[in-house]
């Protein structure tokens, strides 16, 4: 039989954190695109569940921004137990 359980990851002591994801938000200067891309651009020492600083910089006008934000982490194990042997 085939289960999944999910856990809560609450901290993760580790530097360089990253993950697939992008976060897309208007520039409020010159309303263009700015992206962050956690595949490139790291999270350092995440607190998870409590509130940080994103940072975003725009190209356009060469301006750095930090909005607010909550990150959540989860972990999925997925197991067999019809497969489950003595070692």
């Amino acid at each position: 039989m085939k289960k999944k359980q999910e856990f809560k990851i609450e901290s993760l002591e580790v530097k360089r954190f990253y993950f697939d994801g992008k976060l897309e938000i208007d520039c409020p200067t010159c309303k263009t695109k700015m992206v962050r891309d956690f595949s490139e651009d790291y999270l350092s020492y995440p607190n998870f569940g409590e509130e940080e600083g994103l940072y975003f910089y725009c190209e356009d006008c060469e301006k750095e921004f930090e909005m607010p934000g909550v990150i959540n982490a989860t972990i999925e194990v997925s197991y067999d137990v019809d497969k489950l042997k003595e070692i």
